[in-house]
């Protein structure tokens, strides 16, 4: 059972992945990916053990995740895996290869993710009924953010792009809501709702920030996974299994 009604929001909030894009899991597989990126430091003559490698990479960039959720693009992260692995050398060459590497890292999820298939329809409806409409995504590389809008065509939709590698900081961090709303009217924090598909990132995050939520299950029926014994926050107005179920809620 839906409890709200969009038209009753001044601003609508949507997140990037798993929300709007997703990753065909056929064909994106991390692990490969990470090895073939390792695979390049022997281009350069740079030794750095694959298990090192991984536990560093993994290490850095689920600390991201723990408060006070500061972010940083795989660029950053590579480097400070060369620093405090006591790789030497030349600085310029070390962020070439640093560079090439991250790049790697995001051309693989370009070309493996895809579109919702409704989520331009739904955009489309929204814009041409005057939402307000922004996209408050997790994204430290902030140009690869926007190769993957515009790759899908749907950054005209949006009043506003925010991604955290503009603002430091990750969901569920009230900053990044912040940056979002700069500048947009917004009477009340309660005015504005967030649509995304992470508990502890999207729903705990706008509810920091005073604002209301949407949850995307990507569930096909529709159950959501709170532990039965949780109670639902009152901010949580609607748990929805994808966002063609938000075309029922439009009025």
């Amino acid at each position: 059972m839906f409890l709200l009604v969009l038209k009753d929001y001044e601003i609508l909030s949507f997140d990037l992945f798993f929300t709007l894009v997703y990753l065909d899991e056929t064909k994106y597989h991390p692990e490969k990916t990470r090895y073939t990126i390792w695979q390049l430091l022997e281009n350069y003559s740079i030794k750095l053990p694959l298990e090192i490698f991984e536990k560093s990479f993994l290490a850095k960039r689920s600390k991201r995740y723990l408060p006070p959720y500061q972010d940083k693009t795989y660029y950053q992260i590579i480097l400070e895996i060369f620093l405090e692995q006591g790789i030497k050398g030349n600085s310029e060459l070390l962020h070439q290869v640093a560079q090439e590497m991250s790049s790697q890292y995001y051309d693989s999820v370009l070309t493996t993710c895809y579109l919702h298939p409704t989520a331009k329809q739904l955009l489309a409806k929204l814009h041409e009924k005057n939402f307000t409409l922004v996209l408050t995504s997790d994204m430290a590389n902030v140009s690869f953010g926007q190769m993957i809008l515009k790759k899908f065509q749907i950054d005209n939709y949006f009043d506003r792009i925010t991604f955290s590698g503009e603002v430091g900081f990750r969901k569920p961090s009230h900053k990044i809501f912040e940056k979002t709303i700069e500048g947009i009217r917004l009477s009340h924090r309660k005015k504005m709702v967030h649509i995304g598909d992470t508990f502890e990132t999207d729903i705990q995050g706008i509810i920091n920030f005073g604002g209301e939520a949407i949850w995307v299950t990507n569930s096909t029926t529709g159950k959501n996974s709170l532990n039965p014994s949780s109670k639902k926050p009152p901010a949580l107005k609607a748990i929805i299994p994808d966002i063609s179920h938000l075309s029922r809620i439009l009025y």
